[in-house]
């Protein structure tokens, strides 16, 4: 999620957090980064939400039942998965997405790093840090680039990648995780 927080507000979005560890008063190294960044991060309390919300982000990872969700739902707010959200963000950009089983983070990382190293300027979302783009205030996982050229990790693990119609899609491998692999091999086909 840090990543595309870090994409949105990169190409204009204005862009606030919310994570559990902050309910229970544990920021992580990770937090106090984004929040040098300029992040308002928040607990999951729905506090945060304000009637001019103009969506609530989630990951896969949080339940219906959750604070935030139930207060958007009161404000009338969109709630929107993150693979919908970067889809959106990518637009009409040429796309580069990357899945697989294993391996997506680091060939995200190594073909955003081969396409910025070529002159390219492409904008990246990776589900971990490639070193070169670590700073005092960037995790890493994400670059700031032309909204043009996008390279993405695409997830297979709970159908996400569906929200993308990429240009070019690299594919690492195929092999029994969270599906059968006949399920896995037709989420890939499409």
């Amino acid at each position: 999620m840090s990543a595309l927080a870090r994409a949105l507000a990169g190409h204009g979005a204005e862009v606030t957090g919310s994570d559990r560890f902050l309910d229970a008063g544990q920021p992580t190294p990770a937090l106090e980064k984004l929040r040098r960044a300029g992040f308002a991060l928040h607990p999951q309390d729905g506090s945060a939400l304000r009637p001019d919300t103009r969506a609530l982000v989630l990951s896969t990872a949080i339940e219906k039942d959750n604070a935030e969700v139930r207060r958007a739902a009161e404000l009338g707010i969109p709630v929107v998965h993150r693979a919908e959200m970067l889809a959106r963000l990518v637009g009409s950009g040429t796309c580069i997405a990357v899945t697989g089983t294993a391996g997506k983070t680091t060939v995200t990382g190594i073909v955003g790093w081969i396409l910025e190293c070529a002159g390219m300027n492409p904008s990246v979302v990776n589900g971990g840090a490639v070193v070169n783009w670590v700073t005092d205030t960037e995790l890493g996982n994400a670059r700031i680039g032309s909204p043009d050229l996008w390279v993405i990790e695409a997830d297979e693990s709970d159908r996400s990648l569906l929200q993308f119609e990429p240009d070019w899609a690299v594919i690492t491998n195929i092999s029994k995780d969270h599906f059968e692999l006949d399920e896995v091999t037709a989420l890939f086909r499409r």
